[in-house]
C-alpha cells in the first residue's frame, strides 16, 4: 500500500469511524477496520472479527485525540508515508551546557573480585489451554488448542511438552523447567522481563491477563522462595496487547488495573516496599 493509497483509505473509510464526526462510535470503527483486515487478508475473518472487537475502543480513543493529519496517521500507524514535518515527530531534548567529561576506560575486575550469577527469564508466553495431540499446524496464527482443529497426520500433533510451530508453552513444561532450575542451578537473583500471556491476542481480557500473571508469579514464589526477583512488564502484558496508556489517562482506558496488581505481587519477591509508588505511577 502506497502513501497516497493509505491517505485515501483513511480519508474515505476510516476518518468518520475514527471520530472525525460527532456521532462516531466504536461499532463504526470496527466495521471499517474489519473491512481492511479482511480485504488485506491480514487474518481469517473470525480472527479479524475478534481482534477488532478487542482493539476498536483503544484505536477510537487514540485517533479521536490525535493532532495528526492523514499523512501523519499513515506514517505512524501504517509506516507507508515519510515522516512529516510535524513537531510530534521532530523534537529535541535540551542538554545542559556542562562539557561532557572524557571517557575513562573501565578497569577489568580482579580475578578474586566478587561475582554475581543472574537467572534471566523472559517471554514465557504461557498457554493454559495447550492440549497435547491437538493440531500444531492449523491455519490460524496460533495453534495447539482444542479449537485448532483435527491434525491431518501424526506429525501435525502438538507434542507433550510443547511445539516449535505456532504454539506456546504448556504449564507443566514451565513448572518442570522451574523445578529443574531450582534444584540444579546456582544464581544470586532473578530478572523476569515479562511477556507472560500467550499469542492469542485477539481473544483476551483484563481478567485473562491477571490470571496468567498470578499463575506465573506463584511459580516464582514456589520454586524460588528465597531469591530476589526483579521484574519488568512486557508488551504482551497489557490489554489489549501493546496498549500502555500514559499515567495521565485516568478513564476506562487506564492501565491502573494491572499496575495495582503488580504493586501487590512484586514486593513479595524480596523487594522493598519503597518500590510500590514507582510501580503505581
Amino acid at each position: 500500500m502506497s502513501c497516497q493509497d493509505c491517505q485515501g483509505l483513511v480519508a474515505s473509510v476510516i476518518v468518520k469511524a475514527l471520530g472525525k464526526s460527532n456521532n462516531a462510535t466504536s461499532d463504526e470503527l470496527t466495521k471499517a477496520m474489519q473491512f481492511i483486515c479482511i480485504y488485506r487478508q491480514i487474518e481469517e475473518q473470525t480472527i479479524c472479527d475478534a481482534f477488532l472487537r478487542q482493539y476498536s475502543d483503544m484505536v477510537l480513543y487514540t485517533f479521536t485525540n490525535t493532532h495528526l493529519d492523514l499523512e501523519g496517521i499513515c506514517a505512524l500507524a501504517f509506516d507507508v508515508c515519510p515522516i512529516p514535518d510535524n513537531p510530534f515527530f521532530n523534537w529535541q531534548i535540551p542538554l545542559p551546557s556542562t562539557p561532557k567529561p572524557p571517557v575513562q576506560p573501565i578497569p577489568a575486575p580482579k580475578p578474586d573480585a566478587p561475582k554475581l550469577r543472574v537467572l534471566h527469564i523472559t517471554d514465557i508466553h504461557l498457554d493454559l489451554e495447550y492440549e497435547i495431540g491437538s493440531n500444531a499446524a492449523c491455519r490460524d496464527s496460533f495453534c495447539c488448542r482444542r479449537e485448532s482443529g483435527v491434525p491431518s497426520n501424526d506429525s501435525s500433533k502438538a507434542g507433550q511438552f510443547g511445539d516449535y510451530r505456532s504454539c506456546d508453552v504448556p504449564l507443566w513444561t514451565l513448572e518442570s523447567m522451574f523445578e529443574y532450575i531450582s534444584t540444579n542451578e546456582q544464581f544470586d537473583y532473578i530478572m523476569w522481563t515479562g511477556d507472560i500471556s500467550p499469542h492469542n491476542t485477539w481473544n483476551q481480557s483484563k481478567e485473562f491477563q491477571l490470571h496468567n500473571l498470578r499463575v506465573v508469579d506463584a511459580l516464582f514464589r514456589k520454586y524460588f522462595p528465597t531469591k530476589a526477583v526483579y521484574p519488568a512488564v512486557g508488551n504482551h502484558d497489557g490489554f489489549p496487547n501493546d496498549g500502555f496508556p500514559l499515567p495521565s489517562i485516568k478513564d476506562s482506558h487506564s492501565y491502573q488495573w494491572y499496575l495495582n496488581e503488580l504493586a501487590e505481587l512484586w514486593p513479595q519477591h524480596h523487594l522493598p516496599a519503597s518500590i510500590v509508588p514507582t510501580v503505581l505511577t
